[in-house]
């Protein structure tokens, strides 16, 4: 050991440790704080991480439905989980982000992940309950705490409502330059308009040449070099109509070269023969591993058409092609016939087969962990403690993504 260098130490077996341990070692002295807070010590710590194991520095960054808040499932808790259920603790301890811009009086929001960098977007509200008027990028590191970036201030009104669905995020990296973009996309409107913002230049520009007949649904996964989206062709006459246009592709863009390209793919969705049945829109989803999947919502009506009593139906679908070309087959279907009913799902699979799941008993959210090849959920009656007391027992889950534990420091972005 006294023959050993620094390069050694720091370059050559620091930097294939788990950033947690790693944020520890930083208070040791000066020294081991200066190297392990660099920009080339995290670069490499990224580069030596193994995507294909699931580790302590895996997390779930989870929003809720009601009053947008933001926790976490730390997975330090069901790392060791066998897929039995027994150790899959991890789900009866969210955590609260505690964000350094939080205040009681802002709604937050994660739009997108990439590189352990969570871009965070805050509303303003009031005490009299009025719509939020002002809004607030971030790019934010969850391991580092402190340590963000917020956006340069960009006037929005003109792109669309920026609290509704006509806004399409993306946010994705470029390792060629080492330069980290944000994408804003007014993604409904006739005259398509879009903004980029690079961190090499800290400034916002307009993106060229956006597709005008397109609409882009939900905010994009960033996947090897792209951001991803579905879309949707537009049509004139039927651009109001969902049911009379049911035909998906997969719409990207390139962040080093900034260019928009298509992908088609088979993701018919197939019209219910119930008079009453009730389809939402798709959903895209990304695996831990990178993997891009798809999930619709049915709702099917049971009973007398007053009653207003639905099954739900939960519809996933993936494609194991690398590039996503060919035909999406239907990997499960979750059924709210079940005791506790699945709700919805959350986006996220920490395996190829493992599914969050947000379930209702009658008496709030639970978190679940679904094994679909197995057709079983991996838990079935994991309260979620924190929100079993009276203030947030009606708190519903909502969107959630994956983000694996990082150094790269916000602020120190080129």
């Amino acid at each position: 050991m006294e023959n050993l260098t620094d390069d050694v130490i720091f370059y050559g077996i620091l930097t294939k440790l788990p950033t947690k341990s790693l944020s520890r070692f930083s208070c040791v002295n000066k020294l081991w704080c200066a190297w392990i807070t660099s920009p080339q010590f995290a670069k490499l710590q990224l580069l030596n991480q193994n995507s294909s194991t699931l580790t302590e520095d895996d997390l779930i960054a989870l929003g809720t439905l009601r009053d947008h808040r933001l926790f976490s499932l730390p997975n330090v808790d069901w790392v060791d989980g066998n897929g039995d259920g027994d150790n899959y603790n991890g789900l009866n301890n969210p955590v609260e982000m505690d964000y350094p811009f939080k205040s009681p009086y802002t709604y937050a929001y994660i739009l997108g992940s990439c590189n352990g960098l969570l871009l965070v977007q805050i509303y303003d509200i009031n005490d009299a309950g009025d719509p939020p008027k002002y809004l607030r990028l971030y790019i934010w590191n969850p391991c580092r705490k402190d340590d963000y970036l917020t956006l340069p201030p960009r006037i929005y009104a003109n792109l669309g409502d920026y609290h509704s669905y006509e806004v399409a995020f993306g946010f994705g990296h470029d390792s060629t330059t080492d330069d980290y973009k944000v994408i804003i996309i007014n993604s409904k409107s006739t005259t398509k308009k879009g903004i980029i913002y690079t961190t090499r230049t800290k400034t916002w520009r307009k993106i060229p040449q956006v597709p005008l007949d397109i609409d882009f649904h939900g905010n994009g996964y960033f996947v090897n070099g792209a951001v991803h989206w579905l879309g949707r062709r537009q049509d004139e006459e039927k651009f109001l109509n969902f049911w009379e246009d049911r035909k998906r592709f997969m719409i990207y863009f390139d962040i080093k070269s900034e260019e928009w390209r298509e992908i088609p793919f088979a993701l018919n969705l197939e019209e219910g023969d119930d008079e009453y049945e009730l389809e939402l829109e798709p959903e895209l989803g990304m695996t831990r591993r990178g993997k891009l999947y798809v999930h619709y919502t049915k709702y099917s009506h049971c009973g007398d058409v007053f009653d207003m009593d639905y099954r739900t139906y939960v519809h996933v679908l993936m494609n194991k092609e690398k590039e996503f070309y060919g035909y999406w087959s239907e990997v499960c279907c979750l059924s709210s016939e079940g005791d506790p009913k699945v709700r919805e799902v959350l986006k996220v699979m920490v395996e190829d087969n493992i599914v969050l799941v947000s379930l209702d008993d009658g008496g709030g959210d639970k978190l679940a962990f679904y094994n679909f090849v197995e057709g079983r959920r991996l838990i079935t009656n994991a309260v979620v403690e924190v929100l079993n007391t009276r203030p947030y027992r009606d708190l519903r889950w909502h969107d959630a993504l994956h983000c694996r534990r990082s150094l790269v420091s916000p602020r120190l972005l080129a």
